[in-house]
């Protein structure tokens, strides 16, 4: 930011010292409109209408980009909330499996049957004794 400072100032004398050397009067026409000035004042308008130009150049930029900026604010606030969610989802199936494992036994081989390797027999209704039915 200082850079920019310092260079703008570097300029603005440049252009200053320019503009005093320069006094001759001059004729200005535009269309169907003319008039006679000093170079001075010529110069010195020319450098503030340029100066105005890309100030709006860039305001009207910031402006998107600050619109831009606030979508990917609500787009994070957004994610955060999916996030959070898709957590605590997470959390709670991993209590509900945690609490699954503490009935191990049970599935590996106990009232609802199943193989020596904890594996749930995939039809408990059928009776393993009688054969395919």
């Amino acid at each position: 930011m200082q850079g920019y400072l310092i260079l703008l100032l570097i300029f603005a004398i440049v252009v200053a010292v320019f503009a005093v050397q320069n006094t001759a009067a001059v004729a200005i026409s535009f269309l169907f409109w003319e008039a006679n000035t000093s170079l001075v004042l010529v110069i010195l308008v020319s450098v503030a209408v340029g100066a105005v130009m890309l100030y709006l150049v860039n305001f009207t930029r910031q402006l998107s980009m600050n619109k831009e900026h606030k979508e990917l604010q609500r787009q994070i606030a957004a994610l955060s909330k999916d996030k959070e969610m898709l957590q605590s989802s997470l959390s709670a199936y991993q209590k509900a499996d945690s609490a699954d494992a503490g009935a191990m036994p049970e599935a590996a081989g106990g009232p609802r049957g199943g193989d020596a390797l904890g594996r749930p027999d995939p039809d408990p209704d059928r009776d393993g004794a009688n054969g395919p039915e």
